[in-house]
């Protein structure tokens, strides 16, 4: 917990610098990778306006012969202080995910024998494909912050109040509370 609350100390050590954040030009577009329980994950994309506001999108598919996950998050960011070294930021972010799982069930086949005892060659027999989808969602409140570096890139790094659901059918079910990072490393322009 120590390690923690210095690297939020640190950084806020470093974004409460006395430079004014009008005097340091904004670039609104960041494009990267990141991921997280309230960003999503994948490839994400950032616009920030002059006032400060933001939106982010992440999206992540992932497709094989048996299986898909795809992922997909949008938050909205206000910029709390910027400067040279970097951004404090708010958000509230939702993310939503689908996976689908194929399990191939085997029948059992009762091994006979002849009148001397001898195996009897086995049926061909194929399994049974069943396909299953799973569905949640997370959504809740961050403090975050981006951590400029080589002039044009940034990490950042987010801890979010993360409420997580899962959807069974047409019930929706708390999952669990989790304060897991959002991280992402970005190219601004």
């Amino acid at each position: 917990m120590g390690k923690i609350f210095t690297l939020l100390a640190s950084a806020l050590f470093l974004s409460a610098s006395p430079a004014v954040a009008n005097d340091i030009p904004l670039k609104n577009w960041s494009v990267g990778l990141g991921g997280g329980p309230t960003i999503g994950g994948g490839f994400m994309g950032r616009y920030e306006w002059e006032s400060g506001w933001g939106v982010q999108a992440a999206a992540l598919p992932y497709y094989t012969a048996d299986s898909a996950f795809m992922v997909e998050g949008l938050s909205a960011t206000y910029t709390l202080d910027r400067n040279k070294h970097g951004s404090v930021y708010l958000s509230l972010g939702g993310v939503g995910w689908h996976r689908l799982q194929t399990e191939y069930i085997w029948p059992v086949v009762e091994g006979k024998v002849d009148a001397n005892g001898n195996p009897l060659p086995m049926p061909i027999v194929d399994p049974t494909k069943v396909r299953t989808w799973s569905h949640g969602f997370a959504t809740g409140p961050g403090l975050g912050f981006r951590f400029n570096f080589f002039e044009n890139y940034v990490f950042s790094f987010d801890l979010p109040a993360a409420l997580v659901f899962e959807v069974k059918g047409s019930r929706v079910m708390f999952d669990s509370f989790r304060p897991w990072p959002n991280v992402a490393l970005m190219y601004n322009f």
